[in-house]
């Protein structure tokens, strides 16, 4: 399949379920070696997330001035606002969304072998 049309399928099943676009993931050596920067981390990510939901038009503002100093062209707000009001900011763990994701990353030859997560969440 061409990355053409893997492109086309994601962005179809984007609008049709809850899909997870970002996932933190470490190994269990590594969470235990560094717990203090994972947590740093987390603690990060999450007043992000918060200042994103937050702050809407403040958050399109600097995303829009971001993608026109890193590639020179600008794109309009009212896209990034529409982008962002598809999407979800949270640190909840959405079984389903996560599978799909898996599923999706064994499609497109991400990942090998069996994309099952079960057993995984409570």
């Amino acid at each position: 399949m061409s990355k053409k049309k893997r492109v086309l399928i994601v962005i179809i099943l984007f609008a049709s379920i809850l899909l997870a676009a970002s996932v933190i993931v470490a190994r269990k050596d590594f969470l235990e070696q560094n717990s203090e920067a994972v947590e740093a981390f987390l603690t990060a990510n999450e007043k992000a997330m918060v200042y994103i939901s937050e702050n809407h038009e403040s958050t399109v503002e600097k995303m829009a001035a971001h993608i026109k100093m890193i590639t020179g062209q600008e794109l309009e707000e009212a896209i990034i606002d529409s982008a962002l009001n598809r999407v979800v900011f949270d640190q909840e763990v959405h079984p389903v969304a996560l599978q799909e994701f898996s599923n999706l990353l064994t499609e497109f030859g991400f990942l090998e072998g069996n994309a099952s997560l079960d057993g995984l969440f409570p």
